[in-house]
C-alpha cells in the first residue's frame, strides 16, 4: 500500500519508511534462506520482491539473498574456509552486507552448520560472533589466541569471557577478561 500514499507523506517519512523496509527485507531474507526452495520458488520470490520494490520498498538484502542463495561462489568459498579481504563478496560490498552476513549466520547456527558459521563469521569480519562460536564449539585455545592477537572491542572480550565461563574454562575467561580491561 505504500505506492498509494501521497507523495508528500512518503517524502516526509522517507527515513522511517526506509528503516522499516530494511528491517522487513532482513526478516524476509532470513525466512527465505531458512527454507529449502526450488529453482521455481526462487524465481517466484525474486519476481515478487521486484514487484514490491516497484512500490517504493527497497528490499535489496532480500533480493540479494534470493539471487545468491547458498550457492554463490564467493559465499561457498568463504563458508569453506577461504578467508580473504573480500569476505563473501565479489566486487563491491553493498551497504547491507553486514546485515546479510548476520542473517546468514543466524540461519547457519539454527541448522547446526557450525564449521560454515565459523568460517563465514571470520570471512565477514564478525569477530565477536566468530570468537564466541569458536569457544562454544570447543576450540577454546584458538578463540583465546585469536582474541589476544587481533584484539577486539571490550564488549567482544566480555562476551567471549562469558562463553568461556559457560564452557567451564574459567582460567581462559580470566585471561580474556583481563585483556579486555586494557582495551579502550
Amino acid at each position: 500500500g505504500i505506492g498509494d500514499l501521497d507523495e508528500w507523506l512518503i517524502e516526509g517519512n522517507e527515513d522511517v519508511l526506509s528503516e522499516a523496509a530494511d528491517t522487513l527485507a532482513a526478516l524476509l531474507a532470513e525466512a527465505l534462506l531458512s527454507q529449502d526452495l526450488s529453482e521455481e520458488q526462487l524465481d517466484w520470490w525474486s519476481a515478487r520482491i521486484a514487484d514490491w520494490e516497484e512500490d517504493l520498498l527497497a528490499l535489496g538484502i532480500a533480493q540479494t539473498a534470493i539471487q545468491q542463495w547458498w550457492d554463490y561462489p564467493p559465499l561457498v568459498a568463504a563458508m569453506g574456509g577461504d578467508i580473504n579481504e573480500r569476505g563473501a563478496w565479489e566486487g563491491e560490498r553493498p551497504y547491507y552486507a553486514d546485515e546479510l552476513a548476520l542473517v546468514r549466520l543466524r540461519v547457519l547456527k539454527r541448522q547446526g552448520r557450525i564449521k560454515e558459521y565459523i568460517n563465514l563469521a571470520e570471512a565477514e569480519g564478525q569477530t565477536g560472533l566468530f570468537l564466541n562460536m569458536l569457544a562454544g564449539s570447543g576450540q577454546v585455545e584458538r578463540a583465546v589466541a585469536y582474541a589476544l592477537q587481533y584484539g577486539a572491542s571490550s564488549s567482544e572480550f566480555l562476551s567471549l569471557a562469558k562463553v568461556l565461563v559457560e564452557q567451564g574454562q574459567e582460567a581462559a575467561a580470566l585471561v580474556v577478561a583481563a585483556h579486555g580491561l586494557d582495551v579502550e
